[in-house]
């Protein structure tokens, strides 16, 4: 989406370049600066403080772009201009496209960005592309001050962990999951569910239908995992319940980092 964008947005400035050609060079005060021309970092910006890091945005549409924050499904940042919307900045929700994961100590977010059609007839369609354009700037930033992946979407923050303690092992899943996912440790094993669904099961010993993850001082330690159905999830509830099956992952990488457990040779 990005690139797409870059692309219209270079073609519309040559474009103007060849009409100005015609009309007379533009003096320095009629010179609009153009992301397109200098570095994103080197832009001057603005900071748009969110619930989940600080935007930078280019400081010479700081008096022309409106900003709104909807917490209603989800966290979702407005750009608008002109009474025109420019795009959408979801976080942890929505459809867009992914631009990059933000990783916190509680939980990683995903940003998604929505861009908004423009109308080319529109007198100010050159100024709102180049003020979509924006979103570079702001990206270029998050991922200079804070721990931001570009273009990646990853849900589970696999640095930061919890012990989950048992008469057999411990146990390390992800912390961003601590206060979501309901864990039940009993002497047969550990039971992961969220709400009413149920994601796997850690079992001390074996089990019809499980598999044998390996040894811990001897004591079988096996998986049961648990086919999940959408049913009335949207879209970004099942992903993330998804993920919290998947952040199974995190507890065989650190029970193989335990010298007493033996992997199982199946």
């Amino acid at each position: 989406m990005k690139k797409g964008f870059i692309v219209v947005l270079c073609v519309l400035l040559f474009a103007t370049a060849l009409a100005g050609c015609n009309k007379g060079a533009a003096t320095p005060d009629e010179a609009t600066v153009s992301s397109e021309n200098v570095p994103a970092e080197d832009i001057e910006t603005f900071a748009i403080k969110t619930a989940y890091a600080d935007l930078a945005y280019p400081k010479q549409w700081e008096n022309d772009v409106k900003v709104d924050i909807d917490e209603t499904n989800g966290y979702v940042v407005s750009f608008s201009a002109d009474g025109v919307k420019l795009f959408d900045l979801q976080f942890n929700c929505g459809s867009g496209d992914v631009m990059g994961t933000l990783v916190r100590d509680s939980e990683n977010v995903i940003l998604r960005a929505a861009f908004a059609k423009l109308d080319e007839n529109d007198s100010n369609y050159k100024k709102h592309v180049e003020m979509q354009g924006g979103l570079d700037v702001i990206l270029s930033h998050l991922a200079k001050d804070y721990n931001f992946a570009e273009g990646e979407e990853n849900y589970v923050n696999t640095s930061e962990v919890y012990e989950i303690k048992t008469d057999v092992v411990s146990l390390y899943y992800p912390k961003q999951w601590e206060n979501k996912v309901k864990v039940d440790v009993t002497d047969n094993g550990v039971y992961f569910s969220y709400k009413d669904v149920k994601l796997f099961d850690i079992l001390f010993g074996t089990a019809e239908g499980a598999y044998l993850l390996g040894t811990y001082d001897g004591k079988d330690v096996s998986i049961v995992s648990y086919d999940l159905q959408q049913g009335d999830l949207s879209d970004n509830d099942f992903t993330t319940l998804r993920a919290m099956q998947e952040s199974i992952d995190v507890i065989i990488s650190n029970l193989e980092k335990d010298g007493n457990f033996r992997p199982s040779s199946k």
